[in-house]
């Protein structure tokens, strides 16, 4: 296993297209490109993403005691 399975789409793809350079580039620039937005996207994401507030009514709740 490879990351991206780029082996499996060069086993796949070679038998069906005879040219292998442009499938491989552009399955290699497709894991590239998951490698180097991936991270920045789930950190927008993340900083950006609405709070929700999971507490129970009622538990630990100070006034309550």
């Amino acid at each position: 296993m490879s990351l991206g399975g780029i082996d499996a789409v060069a086993i796949i793809a070679a038998p069906a297209t005879r040219d292998m350079s442009s499938v491989m580039a552009l399955q290699t620039s497709r894991v590239l490109v998951v490698i180097l937005v991936g991270p920045v996207l789930a950190r927008f994401l993340c900083h950006h993403a609405p709070v929700v507030d999971l507490a129970v009514p009622g538990e630990n709740d100070p006034a309550i005691d």
